[in-house]
């Protein structure tokens, strides 16, 4: 039987509370789960990756996780399933870096890394490339959304590359825009992003919930 909207709720809340304590950042624990990279996980997939949060500790509970996060029966996972709020936040830059840069690297050598001498982008140089970027969502979020390494001293290339899984490829697989905040740069291009068709989806598995499912 389906999970009621509550316990599906409930099952979500917890199971990325188990992933901020056991990586202290959502994007820490989603690259855990994801180990290839793909930037969604198959059914075959995430009974591991429960297995490794404990989740599966009662008989059966990683399948009321899956059924709790694949709520609408895509048979994926995707990190807004998780963390709704990072993958708005991680998705709308994407856009503006596609729009305005093109690709990543030309986004953090002409835009993010201000400091040659740094590997690594500071928290106010990543809130100001935001800015002149026009990423009208909170880039000091977005900062500490993409800090999965943890390091105090900031972003590096690779924690930033993680916005690559949003960039669609060309040809037929370029679908799905990002739609929703009212700016032309997610109005006007194409990527690789589940984030579009879970917005709205999920708008009713955000209601708090007390208690834990395990």
């Amino acid at each position: 039987p389906r999970l009621t909207t509550a316990q599906a709720v409930a099952y979500r809340r917890h199971f990325r509370q188990l992933l901020l304590r056991r990586y202290h950042s959502v994007l820490r624990g989603w690259k855990a789960l994801d180990r290839h990279g793909h930037g969604r996980l198959s059914f075959s997939e995430f009974p591991r990756g429960c297995h490794d949060q404990g989740v599966d500790r009662d008989k059966g509970a990683s399948k009321y996780v899956w059924d709790a996060l694949d709520f609408d029966r895509s048979a994926y996972i995707y990190l807004e399933d998780i963390d709704l709020d990072v993958a708005k936040l991680l998705g709308i830059l994407a856009v503006t870096i596609h729009v305005v840069c093109g690709t990543l690297d030309k986004a953090w050598d002409g835009w993010f890394k201000k400091q040659f001498y740094s590997h690594r982008v500071s928290k106010e140089d990543f809130i100001s490339a935001c800015e002149e970027l026009g990423y009208p969502g909170d880039g000091a979020a977005a900062w500490e959304a993409l800090r999965s390494d943890l390091a105090t001293v900031g972003v590096s290339r690779g924690e930033f590359g993680f916005l690559e899984m949003w960039f669609a490829q060309p040809g037929p697989q370029m679908r799905r825009c990002l739609m929703g905040s009212g700016s032309s740069a997610t109005q006007s291009c194409g990527l690789k992003s589940s984030v579009l068709t879970s917005w709205n989806r999920h708008e009713s598995l955000r209601d708090s919930s007390d208690g834990s499912p395990f």
